[in-house]
């Protein structure tokens, strides 16, 4: 159990070089939750798996600070104010990608074409100022399960999701209820969103 910022700071500059997971949660009692530099898990070329769950201090866009090896990431309470996708999506080898409670603040996010070209899981959990969400075409070519969870502000489903022909689950829980309408088949007719997830096999309300 980690109470200063300096015992943080020596534990990431630590690491193993060879390390291949980590999981780095801080305790709840802790005041002050924040990686303040991500420059040594960078230097972890070995690592495939990643959990932060705290706080990223300056997280430049220009400047990958994850390891290109990552197979999965799970991010919870980063707070960042600029879209992560912009990074996370030039990720070569990423299949898993959870982004949970209060990771972005932001109200808007993009995967642009040719983004997250390994990426068979998505998560967007608890990303409570989320407005929009857009996918342009040729993003996120190997997705076959993505799953949204309580974000409540999210208008609906991105354009994008019907040019992603490998999907094969959609998850959707605790959405408001015209974000689901906007996908069901309701007196006989569809939704206004159903035609972008119509070739998805599965598709579950929770």
């Amino acid at each position: 159990m980690f109470t200063k910022r300096k015992q943080v700071e020596r534990v990431l500059e630590s690491l193993i070089l060879g390390l291949k997971s980590l999981s780095f949660i801080f305790p709840d009692e802790l005041p002050d939750k924040t990686f303040p530099d991500l420059k040594p898990i960078c230097r972890c070329n070995l690592l495939s798996k990643l959990r932060l769950y705290g706080r990223i201090e300056n997280l430049v866009l220009e400047n990958n600070p994850f390891p290109l090896n990552l197979t999965k990431l799970h991010l919870k309470y980063s707070q960042l104010e600029q879209d992560p996708m912009a990074i996370l999506q030039n990720l070569p080898r990423l299949k898993i990608l959870l982004l949970g409670t209060v990771s972005f603040s932001g109200k808007e996010m993009v995967c642009s074409t040719r983004g997250f070209p390994q990426l068979e899981l998505l998560t967007l959990l608890f990303l409570k100022e989320l407005k929009e969400w857009r996918v342009e075409e040729g993003a996120m070519p190997s997705l076959r399960h993505l799953q949204i969870r309580h974000c409540k502000k999210l208008r609906m489903v991105p354009e994008g999701l019907r040019f992603v022909t490998t999907l094969l689950k959609l998850k959707i829980k605790g959405m408001p209820k015209n974000f689901k309408q906007r996908l069901q088949v309701l007196d006989g007719r569809g939704g206004q969103d159903l035609y972008k997830v119509h070739h998805i096999p599965s598709i579950i309300f929770n």
